[in-house]
């Protein structure tokens, strides 16, 4: 689950990763990225590319899941509204029977 906070009239998103237990990796890099690596490294006041590169990966990691947490939402969305349009059809009366769903359903999916 994500935690977010306001700053400067932004939400920002992130995971809080416990660093308790580390594991080390090896990192191959091109050159000229470890150069422009190096270069935003100071720009932005990272003490070295290990830091860069685990913030990197944690942003990464929220932007994904932030994307997942948002489509979700999408979901639940149109899944209410899917709900409530069923519920105002059966107080209508407007009921198809199993067939007539399934045509309905094929002939909505092959548009697809």
């Amino acid at each position: 689950m994500l935690k977010s906070f306001l700053f400067n009239n932004k939400i920002f998103k992130y995971k809080k990763i416990p660093n308790s237990i580390m594991t080390q990796i090896n990192l191959r890099l091109p050159n000229e990225l470890k150069k422009e690596a190096e270069r935003y490294m100071h720009k932005y006041g990272y003490r070295n590319i290990q830091e860069l590169a685990k913030d990197a990966l944690r942003m990464k990691i929220c932007e994904e899941e932030s994307i997942r947490e948002t489509l979700d939402i999408i979901k639940n969305k149109e899944l209410m509204k899917s709900i409530e349009r069923s519920r105002k059809d059966l107080i209508m009366g407007r009921v198809l029977s199993w067939e007539e769903l399934q045509k309905k359903w094929n002939k909505d999916h092959a548009k697809k």
